[in-house]
């Protein structure tokens, strides 16, 4: 199993070495700006079949093709103008985004017609990406188990049998965001939705437990929240775990966390309490304008101050926005 150590003197080189060795119908572990990924050509069956052969997957989860831009992208999808801006703006980046396919290629396609697609921001893939190629791509790791950031995380079973490696360091070690775009509005499938208001000791704090009771296990959708005035570690008030606890949540050991920019480069959907919010939070961190879903403000004052029937209201109303507003962006 030959092994080359990425070299930017040498891009051209290991470019037409990847190249060959996938059009060849070889199989190959990549840097991906995501985590390492197995891949090989997109449109040779007997290469994909080993894939899911070597790593224990079953033949239900599709493939992902990895392109190098748009014009690649019409190819395989029907991409309309609304979604090529979508797209426009997210790409190069870690999110797959599932659009329905021309038509049904093995082990990319699902049933319902979707494939998934992704331009990496990842300069070798660009590189190997740039013209009308495309990849098959899943996480280099055995099925079930985590997804690997380095070389060495990748089982030797794995390694040994795939016709070439390629190290390219530490990766982010975060796996792709996933949306589905084959419907009216965007949904996510994998990601990470954030609750913020001030102090994330109770409006967002309640959000995110209320929306995680409401999410069917072995989603993969994370939910967190934070405050852009919070104060590290701070306990809940005893009246949110109390109104928490009256819906059967548990909101012990919880405590504020600070919004980062980290926190808030790696949230999918965005939700603020007012506009006030949503305004600073543009102002800290523009990025967040390029959401695939813009920051929504669920229009929810602040209970601090009042008694227990106004955290209840307060938790009420935040129920009733979950169910109307933050579940119809998250594919269930």
């Amino acid at each position: 199993m030959p092994t080359i150590v990425l070299d930017e003197a040498r891009v051209t080189e290991q470019t037409e070495l990847f190249l060959r060795t996938v059009t060849s119908g070889g199989i190959a572990i990549v840097p991906t700006d995501t985590v390492y990924g197995i891949v090989c050509d997109a449109e040779n069956e007997v290469a994909k079949r080993r894939i899911y052969d070597l790593k224990g997957r079953s033949f239900a989860k599709p493939l992902i093709a990895l392109v190098g831009n748009l014009s690649t992208a019409r190819r395989y999808a029907c991409i309309s103008e609304p979604t090529a801006r979508i797209l426009s703006r997210t790409w190069p980046g870690a999110v797959t985004f599932l659009l329905r396919a021309h038509h049904a290629i093995p082990m990319m396609t699902s049933p319902s017609g979707e494939i998934g697609l992704r331009i990496p921001d990842h300069p070798f893939l660009l590189a190997c990406l740039s013209g009308t190629y495309a990849i098959a791509s899943t996480s280099a790791n055995l099925s079930g188990q985590t997804a690997a950031r380095s070389l060495k995380d990748i089982p030797e079973t794995l390694r040994d049998t795939v016709h070439l490696c390629v190290d390219g360091g530490e990766t982010h070690g975060r796996e792709s965001t996933i949306w589905r775009l084959t419907g009216e509005e965007p949904h996510l499938v994998r990601g990470t939705v954030l609750f913020v208001c001030e102090g994330n000791t109770c409006r967002s704090q309640i959000a995110e437990h209320l929306l995680r009771s409401r999410l069917p296990s072995g989603l993969q959708v994370r939910v967190v929240s934070a405050g852009l005035l919070a104060s590290h570690g701070e306990p809940l008030p005893l009246l949110t775990a109390q109104v928490l606890g009256e819906k059967g949540i548990d909101a012990r050991g919880s405590a504020a966390t600070p919004l980062t920019e980290r926190l808030a480069h790696e949230a999918d959907l965005l939700f603020v309490m007012t506009s006030d919010q949503k305004e600073r939070l543009e102002v800290l961190f523009p990025f967040v304008t390029e959401k695939v879903v813009p920051v929504t403000v669920l229009g929810v004052d602040d209970p601090a101050g009042g008694d227990i029937s106004r955290y209840r209201q307060v938790r009420d109303i935040l129920l009733q926005r979950i169910e109307q507003t933050v579940l119809r962006s998250i594919a269930l």
